[in-house]
């Protein structure tokens, strides 16, 4: 963990993660963001702490802040994937910007995890030279032309590379022999 220098903030984070979990339909109260650990956010944490089976004290320590963290983190990760550009976006080059962009960032940056040599992802909606070199990156390792130009296909083609470098990560996953 860290140390909080402000507390105010600390608290904001942990209700922003609250909220956007509350949102999605689960059963943790809504919570108002406002820097103020409050009986809403404590009734808030004791009810996320019971959904992943930690003690229910209502105080954010670390493994309740790492799974909440996690969660958050996990939440909004699946909403990024569920706003696939629609078709009008492609292709995706250096400058354009949007909401395609800011949907290929999140990608580019979850395949960080099994591609770390793809540098600096930015987090914002506008196709940067640091996002066309981690594009050209990817088009090497899948054995295409490295122009930096995300076509539709070339998009599901990063999705799919996500979704079989998870599997071939999960402790549970046994390929056949």
């Amino acid at each position: 963990m860290y140390r909080i220098e402000n507390k105010t903030a600390a608290i904001r984070e942990v209700q922003k993660y609250l909220r956007t979990l509350s949102q999605e339909g689960g059963t943790l109260p809504l919570v108002s963001i406002d820097g103020t650990y409050g009986p809403n956010t404590e009734l808030a944490v004791r009810a996320f702490q019971k959904e992943q089976d930690l003690p229910e004290t209502g105080i954010v320590n670390y493994a309740t802040f790492t799974a909440l963290y996690e969660a958050y983190r996990v939440y909004e990760e699946s909403r990024a994937l569920d706003a696939l550009p629609s078709h009008g976006d492609f292709p995706l080059h250096l400058g354009d910007s949007g909401d395609g962009v800011t949907a290929l960032h999140t990608l580019l940056r979850m395949l960080c995890a099994y591609y770390p040599d793809l540098g600096r992802i930015p987090n914002t909606s506008a196709f940067s030279d640091d996002t066309e070199r981690a594009v050209c990156y990817l088009q090497t390792v899948f054995i295409e032309d490295p122009d930096g130009i995300v076509t539709k296909k070339l998009y599901l083609r990063m999705e799919r590379e996500l979704a079989a470098c998870r599997m071939a990560n999960r402790t549970d996953f046994h390929p056949i022999e």
